[in-house]
């Protein structure tokens, strides 16, 4: 009984794992921006994010997909992250954040703040909380700055 609770546990970790890499692209775009306010799509921001800049993204989630934001930090010691949402019962977080040399760290909840060690291309990675709540789809805002 005890291989089979484990056998169990096991899969299911694999099939969650699996699901994260394998979720569809979702559209977002920058709702403003450093020193512009033409909207821009996240993944072709060219502008690097220093201390007392602050990116806006608004963003859509579908129910179980993930949305991955790319962020370019050239200077600071701490990232920032926040989500909002106007429905209440939006149940999203910051799942992972990647950083420069490709290694991660997560789960977060919907705050985040991280130390920085090197400057770079990092990754914010947005899903739903599986442990904490119905699938949900929507907007919501995200948050980015650096001190």
């Amino acid at each position: 009984m005890k291989r089979f609770i484990a056998f169990l546990l096991s899969f299911s970790l694999f099939a969650c794992n699996e699901q994260d890499h394998q979720s569809a692209k979702t559209t977002f775009t920058q709702t403003d921006s450093i020193n512009t306010g033409n909207p821009q799509a996240a993944d072709t921001l060219s502008k690097s994010l220093s201390p007392g800049d602050t990116l806006f993204f608004k963003l859509a989630m579908d129910t179980g997909n993930h949305v991955t934001v790319p962020i370019k930090i050239s200077a600071g010691k701490e990232l920032f992250a926040s989500l909002s949402s106007e429905d209440k019962k939006a149940n999203i977080r910051v799942s992972q954040i990647e950083f420069p040399d490709s290694t991660f760290d997560g789960p977060f909840g919907r705050e985040l703040q991280r130390e920085i060690n090197r400057h770079g291309n990092y990754k914010l990675i947005i899903g739903e909380d599986m442990m904490a709540g119905d699938r949900w789809k929507g907007n919501f805002v995200l948050k980015v700055w650096v001190k």
